[in-house]
């Protein structure tokens, strides 16, 4: 399979991926006002899809070194739209708490399946570019969240009625699309455990980037997780004059990411990926503190726009850096952990920032808190160093 094809596949994973991930929390206000619950409830059941997460990352990142990334990715899928599916019928916080366990469980399988594939299959001097096509998803499911609400007439259950079938439907067409690789073998014996004396003598650069991406995705949680809160009951707008909005975030964090990955492929491994997330993190840090400090409605909407895009941008780097500092024999071991330290970051994320809305009323001491660990994280990807038998 040519690699463009994998890439764009990738993408579609990724993208439905997100979509499955983020559209009860595109829908959050509906679902407070219609089934009383407070923000600091519905924080929580935002957040209880990172608890199984967490205790199943390592696992499903052995299960991918061990039966290949394509089987695991399908199955994590399937998994996620049901779970979904069953979101759609609550009628209680504890039925959503319930079923975003489930979607937890396997979710954790999708990027680290992408990592693999590109570790295996795509050349080192398209690593970013790859990376930034897959990671896009991210934000093109966020975008899309908003574009179903829309269609489903801001019935928060239709909307996550027609995200579960379109999530059935896409594991169908992947499955399809790249079935010549599922005959995956893993790697032999003696390059296991070279792999494995490797992660035991660099526990601190697993220790750096477990660190860098568990604090940078404080800011991510926030912005996936309350952004339509923010925007419909701080700002007091509605969920059709967002559609284009967030169309525009998605094209334009898409493109951003894409660059990126031009720009730190062309300055090559590591370093360029260290420059690109000193820049985007730089910028995005610059635009959180905007938003803590200006109340005034347009430019916190520009300030938002700002903030996602340059995010966008340095994101790149957080998969990419896999490929540069670790071997590819033990790519889905790390990426676990690493999958495993996001899903902390994504439940303190939302049920912190759901505290601090009901305490202080507003969710702008939000954005300082985000700028601060952001720029913690920054210093913790910079010192990064690659392992002995990285591709970098």
């Amino acid at each position: 399979m040519k690699p463009i094809a994998l890439m764009l596949l990738c993408l579609g994973l990724t993208s439905i991926g997100a979509l499955l991930i983020v559209a009860m929390n595109t829908v959050a206000p509906l679902i407070m006002d219609e089934l009383s619950i407070p923000p600091s409830i519905m924080g929580f059941a935002i957040a209880a899809v990172t608890l199984n997460a967490f205790l199943s990352s390592p696992l499903i990142g052995v299960l991918i070194d061990r039966f290949g990334p394509v089987r695991v990715g399908v199955a994590g899928l399937l998994t996620m739209s049901l779970a979904t599916l069953l979101t759609s019928m609550a009628s209680s916080a504890g039925w959503l708490v319930a079923t975003r366990l489930l979607l937890g469980l396997v979710s954790p399988a999708l990027w680290p399946s992408c990592a693999k594939l590109v570790s295996l299959y795509v050349p080192q001097s398209m690593v970013g570019v790859a990376t930034a096509l897959y990671d896009a998803g991210s934000i093109v499911g966020l975008a899309a969240s908003y574009v179903i609400v829309g269609f489903a007439e801001a019935s928060w259950r239709r909307s996550l009625v027609y995200t579960s079938a379109m999530g059935i439907a896409y594991a169908v067409l992947y499955a399809v699309a790249i079935r010549r690789l599922w005959g995956y073998h893993q790697a032999d014996v003696h390059e296991e455990r070279v792999g494995t004396r490797t992660l035991r003598s660099s526990l601190g650069t697993v220790a750096l980037l477990l660190a860098g991406f568990f604090l940078t995705l404080q800011t991510w949680g926030l912005l996936i997780s309350w952004t339509s809160t923010f925007f419909v009951k701080e700002l007091g707008l509605k969920y059709q004059d967002l559609v284009l909005y967030m169309v525009l975030v998605a094209i334009l964090g898409t493109c951003a990411e894409v660059i990126a990955g031009l720009i730190s492929d062309r300055m090559g491994g590591l370093r360029g990926r260290k420059f690109v997330i000193a820049v985007g993190q730089g910028v995005t840090t610059a635009a959180l503190l905007g938003l803590y400090a200006v109340p005034e409605r347009s430019a916190s909407l520009l300030l938002t726009l700002a903030a996602f895009v340059s995010y966008k941008f340095a994101t790149v780097t957080f998969w990419a850096v896999i490929n540069d500092v670790v071997p590819p024999a033990i790519v889905g071991r790390v990426s676990g952990l690493y999958s495993m330290s996001a899903q902390l970051a994504l439940f303190t994320s939302p049920v912190l920032n759901g505290f601090l809305i009901e305490v202080a009323g507003s969710l702008r001491i939000g954005f300082l808190y985000s700028a601060i660990t952001l720029t913690i994280s920054t210093a913790a990807y910079l010192a990064l160093k690659p392992m002995e038998g990285a591709r970098s």
